[in-house]
């Protein structure tokens, strides 16, 4: 029983390793899943940014200022004139205006698809949010268990360890009683080894006649016994009625 509790004991103990290592590698896991997310986010995000900014900027570059209907305004140097930072070479981007709407519906379509793929995302997110939560309380219940389990094996050990100490010591008695009269009977040999021979074998001979007065006078009282019994039968039968005629001629016929 001792061995089976220690087993026990030793696969709890490792259940509850194995419980503690595994929601570590999973809180890892979902940790490096929520930033590599975020990650690709941040990095789609600036992609767009960028794309976002040389669009504005040929914008700004294509944009024709109306001009009045009364009288024509004059431009000037500083109408044309375009700042630092949006001077580019608009020819190696695109060369006529159906370039730009493509690129504009390339724009809204990643926009779409990013947006997209954010919200699947999140969803994987609280989904994995979720199966945490759920091995977090499945993990608790099976702690919980295994402790109560724990708990019962160490009452089971507590009892086991009563019981053990009571038979060891009902056998510790029994020895100590054993071992006393081993050492009564050891000293009552010595005592009988002090004495003188003589008066040993006069010892030995007078309990040899008290035991042989003794059988005697057992068998003198079974003898007593024996013979009040018979007396008492033979009084019986005397003191019987006697038996009538034909029964008496019948056993004269049987006797003849």
């Amino acid at each position: 029983m001792q061995k089976w509790i220690g087993t026990e004991r030793r696969t709890l103990e490792e259940e509850k390793k194995k419980l503690k290592c595994n929601e570590s590698k999973f809180k890892e896991n979902l940790k490096e899943s929520e930033r590599k997310t975020i990650e690709s986010v941040i990095k789609q995000a600036d992609v767009l940014g960028t794309v976002l900014k040389a669009v504005i900027k040929f914008q700004r570059r294509l944009q024709v200022k109306p001009q009045n209907k009364g009288q024509p305004k004059k431009t000037t140097d500083q109408d044309h004139q375009i700042p630092a930072d949006e001077q580019f070479d608009l020819t190696k981007y695109f060369k006529n205006p159906s370039e730009l709407i493509d690129l504009l519906k390339d724009l809204e379509t990643s926009n779409l698809t990013l947006i997209q793929n954010c919200q699947d995302a999140e969803e994987i997110i609280e989904s994995l949010r979720k199966t945490e939560e759920t091995l977090k309380e499945e993990s608790e219940t099976e702690v919980a268990t295994l402790t109560e389990k724990v708990k019962h094996l160490r009452e089971i050990i507590l009892n086991g360890d009563d019981e053990y100490i009571e038979e060891f010591n009902q056998k510790v008695t029994a020895v100590a009683q054993f071992a006393q009269i081993q050492a009564h009977f050891a000293a009552l040999r010595s005592s009988v080894s002090s004495y003188p021979p003589g008066r040993v074998a006069a010892l030995l001979i007078s309990v040899r006649n008290a035991r042989r007065n003794e059988f005697r006078r057992r068998q003198k009282e079974e003898q007593q016994k024996k013979q009040e019994e018979r007396n008492r039968r033979i009084l019986e039968r005397a003191q019987a009625p006697p038996p009538s005629a034909a029964v008496s001629s019948t056993n004269i016929l049987l006797i003849c």
